[in-house]
Formats: structure tokens, C-alpha cells, sequence
């Protein structure tokens, strides 16, 4: 017999505690009884498992406990429509879904509850496994499901005690879906569910573990992921949501961590993370390590948003490859509220700590308490930048720079603004500047980003119309040419070098 040895039927089922069915094999039988002993269903094993198992699901009262023992054959979709809890069966599933949790009402959130336990879903390699439909609080806990398309699909779920803990997913999503997908619903939308204690694994680099889908009325919202492991193929988390809690999780995925087309209240906190992509962003806050699984992406690119924070990032050693930044801001939207605050940048390298792309508009952006030791060591980039602006402005507060020789503070030094700054780039600066006369303006300005007003300051002109008689004046933010006469019209017809020290 399958249970234990040396215990009577009877003794067996009095140690499963209170249950209001169990389904079990013996042989080439398969079979369900109730609690007093009656027989529910019954039929042949491996081919009838999956009706004598909805049989049990049908008769059972809302909310109880059935009680699977065996290895069984889910050939047939088992629908659940009611507040239930399912323990200890290994389901080897050939139909998809093979569970669905659904009281055929699409403008409800019942049945409420319905919950897995200490449970194994073994699928064909290319159906989904479990699919939650217009319910409520369900929970996984304890649970393996491998060999699957999508292991959890939900269309629109609700309920805070929506959870899925302690368990193992082993999936190959389709591509831009997820081992869990948050589908798109015919009303509302699919909110407030939590992934703990869990281990995910993905064998498609162009899937995700989880993905969320447009909903019918906004964003998948209210999602705490705490302590979950990824890695390997494929990306974390991707597509449209907000309200995302990510607590001290180990997220390495070859793809990345987050690939978001829309995202909201992003809150990361504790653990290691490696690249992020957010196309438009609001209200992030990022407090994680991050590493370069893909070196050829930015650690952290946003294509635009406001009120980011990436607070205390710290890159030991981390390269990535030739003109690939740490973090890229602005490439599709304008950014406002962009910092960073805090960290330790000790050697590494990229083409640049920050680039702010030039096709877009930037706003109150800085970087703040950082310190930058030994960036690019050895010249290990031929070009490499602090802050590549293609033209935009960000302000370094209160940042330190030594042995920073081997890379450029700036690409366009007007656009980098230093504030109480310390270390290399500070005592000298040097640029070009290029202005277009109009025959009557005699005072041309240029921002020089010293920390002061230079104490030294050398002008050379480089066309004919900029030659003309000028002298130099400054003050803590300007260089200013002031011309005795006004220089010809043009356009771009004034060229100037500039060198100046503090």
C-alpha cells in the first residue's frame, strides 16, 4: 500500500487530521472518500484521476480540506468554485490550465481562499499549470511547479492574503509573458498579491517570472516580493504595474532584474539586483546593490520619469562594456527629480558614471555624497566620463574625486554644475564655446562649473569674428567676453578656447 507501513487504514486516516475528502491510488485504482468513510468517486488509475478528483471537489463543503495522496493524472481541466484547500498531491498535468479556480462569475471576487498545500505540479513542458479567475486571496504555500508554460495565471485577483510562499517555479514562459502572468481582464484589474521564501527559474532569456499585462482599467497594483531568488535565464519582473514593494531578494536574471514599460511607487530595498530598465517612471526609490549581468546595458536605465532616488549605490570593481554607462537617464521622456545620494564608486569602469541623454529635457537633477575613487582604473575605457550630458545640466553636490585621472569629469563642462565638491577636476577646467554674433551684443557668458570664481582664466579665440579686441571677467558661476566693439553677425562665427583655474 502507499501509506505508511505498519498503519491500518483507518489509524492512517486518523493522523491526517480533519479533512472532508481524500483522494488516493492503490494499484490500478483510483478513488475518493468522505470523511466518515464513503465513497465519492471512484475509477482507473492514471486514466479516471482527474474526474474522481473534481468529484471530491464537488462534493466537498465550502471551505474544508481535501486530502490528495498519490501521483495523478490531470488529462481534464478540475474547476474549483468554492473557499478550499488542496494538500499533498503530485499532479502530472497534460491539459492547460489544469486547475482553473473560477465560480463563473466575471464581476465578483469569489471563491475566496482557495489554497494549495505541500502540492507538486508536474506540466507537459508547454501548458500553464494554475489559472485564478475573478477570485480572491488565494495562497500557494509550500508547493513545486516545473515543466510548465506559465505556472500562475491570474485575471484580475484581489484580496492583501493573496500569497505565494515557500515554493519552487521551474517555467518556460513565452516570450514577453511570464511564469506568473497577470492577464488582461475583461473588467478591473488583477491587485495586492505577495511572493516570499520562493525560488523561480525561467528557461526563456525573453520571458519573465512575472509579468503584467495591461489591465482593463489601469495597472496591476500592490505587489510585495520579498526573498525571492532568480537568476539565470530570462528577466524578473516586466510590463505595467505600480505600488511594487522588492525586500532583500537575490534577483540576477541574464536579462536583467526589471524591464518596465510603465511603473509607479517602485520601492527596492536590500539585497542584489542586476540591470533595471523602467521606460517611464514615478516615485522610485532604489537602495539595492546592483551588477552588470548585462554588460552591454546600463546597471540602471529610465527612459524618463520624476522624483527617482537611488540612495547609497555601491560598485566595487564592476566594469561593463566600452561607452555602456552605470546609469543612463532621459532617452525617451523628460526627467525631473532625478538623485542620487550616496555610495562608493571604487574602481570599475564604463563609459560614463551618468549619461543624460540629449533628445529629452532634465530637471533638479544631482548627484550627491558620492565618492569616486580610481574610476576607469589603468585607462581600462579610452573614453570615459563622470558625466556624459550630451548637452544636459545635473548638479555634483558634495562629491569627492580622487584618482580619477583616467576618465573626464564631463563631456560638456557648462552642462556639469560642481557644488562644494572636492578632489581632482576642481582647481582647473578647460572647454570651447561657440557663440553666434548679431553686430550689437558686446558681453558673451560662459558657465565655467568651478567651485568658485577662477582665479586664473585664459581666453583664446578660434575664428576671425572672435578676435577682436575683448577682456575677461568672472564670478563664481560665469566667464564672461567682454568685446570693446561688437563682433560681425553670423552664425556660429564665434569660436573660443577657454582654460581657468581656481
Amino acid at each position: 500500500m502507499w501509506f505508511a507501513e505498519n498503519k491500518s487504514w483507518s489509524e492512517y486516516r486518523r493522523s491526517l487530521g480533519g479533512f472532508s475528502a481524500i483522494v488516493c491510488k492503490d494499484g490500478s485504482t483510483v478513488w475518493a472518500e468522505d470523511a466518515s468513510g464513503k465513497t465519492i468517486a471512484s475509477g482507473e488509475a492514471g486514466v479516471d484521476d482527474a474526474s474522481v478528483i473534481q468529484s471530491a471537489v464537488n462534493a466537498a463543503p465550502t471551505d474544508s480540506r481535501i486530502v490528495v495522496k498519490g501521483k495523478f493524472t490531470i488529462d481534464k481541466k478540475i474547476t474549483i468554485d468554492k473557499i478550499l484547500t488542496i494538500t499533498n498531491g503530485w499532479f502530472v498535468c497534460t491539459t492547460s490550465p489544469a486547475i482553473e479556480i473560477f465560480d463563473g462569475d466575471t464581476s465578483g471576487s469569489n471563491p475566496d481562499k482557495v489554497t494549495f498545500i505541500d502540492c507538486r505540479f508536474e506540466g507537459d513542458g508547454t501548458n500553464d499549470i494554475l489559472k485564478f479567475r475573478y477570485c480572491s486571496n488565494w495562497q500557494i504555500i509550500s508547493c513545486k511547479i516545473w515543466n510548465c508554460s506559465r505556472a500562475i495565471v491570474l485575471e484580475r485577483t484581489w484580496g492583501d492574503a493573496s500569497l505565494l510562499f515557500t515554493s519552487i517555479i521551474d517555467a518556460t514562459p513565452p516570450d514577453n509573458d511570464g511564469a506568473i502572468s497577470c492577464i488582461t481582464p475583461e473588467n478591473d484589474n488583477t491587485n495586492s498579491f505577495t511572493v516570499a521564501h520562493t525560488s523561480i527559474r525561467i528557461r526563456n532569456n525573453n520571458a519573465f517570472c512575472i509579468y503584467c499585462h495591461p489591465q482593463a482599467s489601469g495597472r496591476v497594483h500592490n505587489i510585495l516580493i520579498h526573498d525571492v531568488q532568480h537568476e539565470q535565464e530570462g528577466c524578473f519582473l516586466g510590463g505595467i504595474c505600480t505600488n511594487i514593494k522588492i525586500r532583500d531578494c537575490g534577483l540576477h536574471g541574464l536579462a536583467g532584474s526589471l524591464k518596465l514599460d510603465d511603473a509607479g511607487a517602485l520601492d527596492i530595498k536590500g539585497g542584489i539586483l542586476s540591470n533595471i530598465y523602467l521606460s517611464w517612471c514615478e516615485k522610485v526609490f532604489v537602495r539595492t546593490n546592483l551588477e552588470a549581468k548585462m554588460q552591454d546595458k546600463p546597471l540602471l536605465e529610465i527612459g524618463g520619469g520624476r522624483d527617482i532616488l537611488i540612495e547609497k549605490p555601491v560598485f566595487r570593481g564592476l566594469v561593463v562594456n566600452e561607452g555602456v554607462p552605470y546609469f543612463k537617464i532621459g532617452a525617451e521622456y523628460n526627467c525631473e527629480n532625478f538623485v542620487i545620494d550616496g555610495g562608493i564608486v571604487v574602481g570599475g569602469g564604463a563609459g560614463a558614471f551618468l549619461e543624460t541623454e540629449a533628445n529629452t529635457v532634465h530637471k533638479r537633477c544631482f548627484v550627491r555624497n558620492v565618492l569616486f575613487y580610481s574610476f576607469n582604473g589603468n585607462s581600462r575605457y579610452s573614453t570615459c566620463y563622470i558625466h556624459k550630458t550630451n548637452g544636459r545640466q545635473v548638479y555634483f553636490e558634495n562629491c569627492c574625486f580622487l584618482e580619477t585621472d583616467y576618465c573626464s569629469l564631463t563631456d560638456y563642462l557648462p552642462a556639469t554644475l560642481l557644488r562644494d565638491c572636492i578632489g581632482e577636476y576642481l582647481d582647473r577646467n578647460s572647454d570651447t564655446a561657440t557663440f553666434s554674433g548679431d553686430g550689437t551684443t558686446t558681453q558673451f557668458s560662459i558657465a565655467h562649473g568651478l567651485v568658485s570664481a577662477p582665479q586664473k582664466v585664459l581666453v583664446t579665440p578660434m575664428t576671425a569674428d572672435a578676435a577682436s579686441d575683448f577682456y575677461v571677467t568672472a564670478d563664481d558661476t560665469n566667464i564672461y567676453i567682454n568685446y570693446k566693439s561688437a563682433p560681425p553677425s553670423g552664425t556660429d562665427n564665434l569660436k573660443l578656447s577657454w582654460y581657468a583655474e581656481v
